[in-house]
């Protein structure tokens, strides 16, 4: 086994830096390497965990901004604010660029500063963890929902429609023949 070793360090030495190919594994401190580089992976294996990795994060121009997981909770939240326009409807919004949930976005907490403390301070016991709390908690939607419910009352399928048109038509016969 010496003799190998020997016999590596004496290739190393006959071969300047020049004539060693780049990719070649027999470069200086060759003997201290735990273990060897792996060529085996494919091109396409490479493509596939850079394309992964890829799609974790939104991308250098969004400062690798990285996708949110997707709960029960924030997904209320967010088809609550894609439905904006219902919760004030003499306000006008933009209609919603797409159909699809966002994957990249984040959720950020309002700081108040400490001029605020005693006119435009919500207390901590009226604070909630979501928009839905908070929205259902709130004196003014519960109005607007309530005059909503009022001017669209909400409608009976056709098919029990038709039942009671023909119970009548019964009654209406039956009293007739009598």
């Amino acid at each position: 086994m010496a003799s190998t070793t020997s016999g590596f360090k004496d290739l190393l030495n006959v071969l300047s830096k020049s004539e060693v190919p780049s990719k070649s594994v027999l470069v200086d401190g060759f003997m201290q390497k735990d273990k060897m580089v792996d060529y085996s992976t494919t091109q396409r294996r490479l493509k596939k965990q850079r394309r992964i990795e890829r799609n974790k994060t939104k991308g250098a121009k969004w400062f690798n901004m990285p996708s949110t997981e997707m709960t029960e909770e924030r997904k209320n939240d967010l088809m609550i604010i894609r439905m904006r326009n219902v919760l004030d409807p003499k306000r006008f919004y933009k209609k919603n660029e797409t159909s699809v949930l966002p994957k990249y976005f984040q959720i950020g907490t309002v700081v108040e500063p400490a001029a605020d403390f005693y006119h435009a301070r919500i207390p901590k016991k009226q604070r909630k963890q979501t928009i839905v709390e908070e929205l259902l908690a709130d004196a003014d939607f519960s109005r607007i929902k309530k005059r909503f419910k009022e001017q669209h009352p909400k409608k009976t399928p056709y098919k029990f429609k038709r039942k009671e048109k023909k119970k009548a038509n019964r009654k209406s016969d039956k009293n007739a023949s009598e």
